[in-house]
């Protein structure tokens, strides 16, 4: 009788920490508007750079909008950082992107 008390408690101990790890990676695994955000950030990022455009701007793309900020490092007008920073409907943040960058001859 006590080695099925004590079976029991054990299947209820593993079925607990299961479902426990089972709800975390649902909770905050992977999603397509995360991925979506991620891609649409590496690509203003780089267009920021390729076209020169170190100003502050709020750039819409369908549901997500993107906020970008252009921040002196360690007050050096030669190095700057590009913050980018992407939000749903909701204005949840889905995705950032902090990058260092020189700025040669601007």
């Amino acid at each position: 009788m006590v080695e099925v008390l004590v079976a029991m408690v054990l299947f209820t101990v593993v079925f607990t920490i299961g479902i426990t790890v089972y709800v975390n990676v649902v909770r905050s695994g992977f999603s397509m508007s995360k991925l979506k955000a991620t891609l649409l950030l590496n690509k203003i990022a780089m267009d920021t750079k390729i076209n020169r455009r170190f100003i502050p701007e709020s750039i819409q793309e369908g549901t997500i909008s993107i906020d970008k900020q252009i921040e002196d490092y360690n007050k050096d007008s030669q190095l700057v950082v590009i913050v980018l920073k992407a939000y749903d409907a909701n204005h949840m943040l889905l995705a950032e992107r902090k990058e260092l960058w020189a700025m040669e001859n601007e």
